[in-house]
């Protein structure tokens, strides 16, 4: 478990973050939620953050939540829903056609080959964790058009 100390060096909240005890280690900025390897917000206290994407830095790459909106009239990144970025993508979710679309639009728009681009979890499921390998949370914010 990481201390205080080691917990503001590594984990940045943006946007505003309600009282916990946590937030004597973090700082609040924008609209993002970066977490370090080992630490997963996936407790109420690191999701607090207002209208915040999760990013989870990882070795070797990032995971980000994403809430799918299948059979939308077009392919596009339509804001945040919750903690996750929102992706409306025209395929319908039948036979995994939703999530090949998912990952062909990430794999396009991070300039990335095909096995760099994992759904972690929710393939099931409109609400996913996606492994994006070879890059770093800053980069996914920049490709992603995503503001600090």
């Amino acid at each position: 478990m990481l201390d205080a100390d080691a917990l503001a060096r590594s984990v940045t909240f943006l946007g505003e973050v309600e009282s916990h005890p946590i937030n004597t280690a973090v700082t609040a900025t924008s609209s993002f939620l970066i977490v370090p390897p080992g630490l997963y917000a996936n407790n109420s206290a690191c999701a607090t953050a207002g209208h915040s994407v999760r990013i989870e830095e990882r070795p070797g790459g990032v995971r980000i939540s994403i809430h799918v909106q299948p059979r939308a009239s077009r392919t596009e990144i339509a804001g945040v829903h919750g903690d996750a970025l929102k992706i409306r993508l025209t395929s319908p979710p039948v036979d995994g056609a939703a999530n090949e679309a998912l990952v062909t639009f990430l794999t396009e728009r991070f300039a990335l080959p095909r096995h760099a681009i994992t759904i972690v979890s929710g393939a099931q499921s409109r609400a996913k964790v996606v492994e994006v390998a070879g890059i770093t949370a800053a980069e996914l914010r920049r490709t992603l058009n995503l503001t600090e």
